[in-house]
């Protein structure tokens, strides 16, 4: 099912996301991230992609529960994870206490990220790019360029719209460590505007909840970052990229911040 959707810049309500990730549905977002993708290998890949070097400071935004922040850690990369979910966050500082790792969490909106140029590597993964609309995920990207160092790498993974729209599937059903998911999907092809809405039954009766997100042609990513005063390095296919593969539909970019 294709609809037409709002054509206002932001691609869902303000700030959407702090109404969706809680309760079931975090729940299922954190589950289901652990059990489709391989943390370790992504987390090499990750490594390779920006030269990271143990020692680097390395920024994590959103860090979701700290799948990739805590192995960056383990590496021996001085690691900062942002977040704006609660959940996320708390579930992150358990995971690496259980580990023995240390990482600075901070709990905040991935666009408020106040930092003098110190970080040598920045990721955004889980398909978070997008939240903000166009005007607002340009600003995202120029806060991103001003954290790092210059010479500093931005690895950025972001759906594809040209895959999405010739992929689109209206409706998926899954049933997911005891909780039922139904995902009704709604995608404006021209103008990149997706929502899904997302009804979770774990056994106390279903609750819905909307994810908004702005899709972008891979043209437009490198555009984007060009004017936001990035070298792009490599655009990578997801389905062609063996350590990333479960990412499919998706576009894996490494940037740089120009100078050293």
């Amino acid at each position: 099912m294709t609809q037409a959707l709002q054509t206002y810049d932001a691609p869902g309500p303000e700030a959407w996301w702090t109404d969706f990730f809680i309760n079931d549905h975090v729940r299922f977002q954190m589950a289901l991230a652990e059990e489709s993708h391989d943390s370790d290998v992504e987390t090499d890949l990750f490594i390779r992609l920006a030269s990271i070097t143990p020692g680097d400071h390395v920024l994590d935004v959103p860090c979701g529960q700290g799948r990739h922040a805590i192995r960056l850690a383990k590496f021996g990369a001085d690691v900062a994870g942002v977040d704006a979910s609660p959940g996320m966050i708390e579930r992150a500082k358990a995971n690496a206490r259980d580990q023995s790792v240390q990482v600075s969490w901070i709990h905040s909106d991935m666009r408020h990220v106040e930092s003098d140029p110190v970080f040598d590597c920045v990721i955004c993964l889980g398909g978070s790019f997008g939240y903000f609309g166009r005007s607002g995920d340009r600003n995202f990207l120029s806060t991103l360029l001003r954290v790092l160092r210059p010479g500093g790498f931005l690895v950025l993974d972001a759906p594809s719209l040209e895959v999405i729209r010739a992929h689109h599937e209206p409706r998926h059903e899954s049933i997911f460590e005891g909780m039922s998911v139904v995902q009704q999907r709604y995608l404006d092809p021209t103008s990149g505007i997706a929502r899904i809405d997302v009804t979770i039954d774990s056994g106390f009766g279903p609750s819905s909840r909307s994810y908004y997100q702005q899709l972008y042609l891979v043209d437009e990513l490198r555009a984007m970052l060009a004017v936001s005063g990035f070298e792009v390095c490599e655009v990578l296919d997801a389905s062609g990229v063996s350590e990333y593969r479960t990412n499919t539909g998706h576009v894996l970019i490494s940037a740089r911040r120009p100078g050293e």
